[in-house]
């Protein structure tokens, strides 16, 4: 579909001035009984002199990954609506209010994506709601990758938490979120065993022990690193 808004794009673009100008010329020029059996349209005027609908376009602004995205998606399906846009025209309205990296999505769906996988698209990628229910899945099943460090592991974890569950306070979900999450995603059996005996309070503190604890058995290597490890816990 995106390639057929840019050919209707390219159809228009062909049109000369001088074409135009007689289209123009030929739509004013009314023969005598076209003229006698015309009758202009004007819209209702009510009592205090408004009018009962609206002769302007709604515009929809344009969105370019940072704004609000729900503000602008409402603001599109209102006028796509009210001026009961074709699907072509839904489309090419959307490709040319994208901007920054929003616009990428046009890369990603490719050329022939239709409106609804565009839409699609654009809503799984910054709808509040979508990506807090996306959020809230990756925390339940995070674990620690081969390369991430325990760092990185922490990072990642408050950032989802804090993602899926807004409504909660930074301490409210260290401790009831991130902490067991951290936890039970540390690929090191070892390390997640001797972690567990710590038995930190916040996840803070269970990334500092992480870390002295990851620092013990590289440090001892296969030897006794159990004896090592109760003794310092």
């Amino acid at each position: 579909m995106i390639n057929q808004v840019i050919s209707r794009q390219r159809t228009h673009e062909n049109i000369t001035v001088d074409d135009a100008a007689s289209e123009d010329a030929s739509d004013d020029e009314l023969s005598d009984d076209d003229a006698d059996s015309y009758t202009a349209v004007k819209p209702t005027v009510n009592d205090d002199g408004s009018d009962d609908e609206y002769d302007g376009e709604i515009t929809v602004g344009t969105f370019d990954g940072t704004g609000s995205w729900d503000s602008f998606w409402w603001h599109f399906c209102n006028a796509a609506e009210y001026h009961s846009w074709s699907q072509i025209d839904k489309c090419a309205r959307l490709v040319a209010a994208l901007e920054g990296d929003a616009a990428l999505a046009l890369k990603v769906c490719g050329k022939n994506a239709t409106f609804a996988e565009l839409s699609d698209y654009l809503v799984r990628t910054y709808d509040g709601e979508v990506q807090r229910q996306q959020a809230c899945d990756e925390l339940r099943c995070y674990r620690q990758r081969p390369d991430e460090s325990l760092t990185g592991l922490a990072i990642g974890i408050r950032s989802r938490a804090q993602k899926g569950y807004p409504q909660l306070t930074e301490a409210e979900r260290d401790t009831a979120l991130g902490l067991p999450t951290f936890i039970h995603s540390i690929n090191n059996r070892d390390l997640r065993f001797y972690l567990q005996l710590q038995k930190p309070s916040t996840l803070d503190e269970a990334l500092a022990k992480a870390r002295w604890i990851e620092w013990v058995l590289e440090s001892n290597g296969p030897t006794s690193p159990i004896r090592h490890i109760r003794v310092l816990c």
